[in-house]
């Protein structure tokens, strides 16, 4: 499970870096050398294109990750679930057995 999470962290830290770079060549692009408003739009158009590829990356991260959660939260309820209940029954058969075995000696005794 720990795994699971670092390769998530992982994944989100590799795509904010992306976000990162593209952030600074669009601020690269506007310090840079004078463009026509033309190929100024065609690059914002592009950039913004890469920007929401990221954005929509990120977000199926994030959503993965809270499917990913709930199906552990849930498998770790059912495995207590299950692990409650064969701990009552295996009380359940001891103190049986226990109960038995001193009607056994009551009656051997009396």
């Amino acid at each position: 499970m720990g795994r699971r999470f670092d390769r998530i962290e992982k994944s989100l830290s590799d795509l904010n870096s992306r976000l990162d770079r593209v952030e600074q060549l669009v601020q690269a692009t506007h310090l840079g050398e004078p463009r026509s408003q033309r190929q100024e739009n065609q690059q914002h158009q592009r950039f913004d294109e890469r920007i929401e590829g990221v954005e929509g990356r990120v977000a199926d991260v994030e959503t993965r990750l809270e499917v990913g959660l709930h199906d552990l939260a849930q498998d770790v309820e059912n495995q207590l679930y299950d692990v409650r209940h064969e701990f009552n029954d295996t009380i359940t058969v001891r103190i049986e057995d226990e109960v038995g075995v001193a009607q056994s000696q009551l009656e051997d005794f009396v």
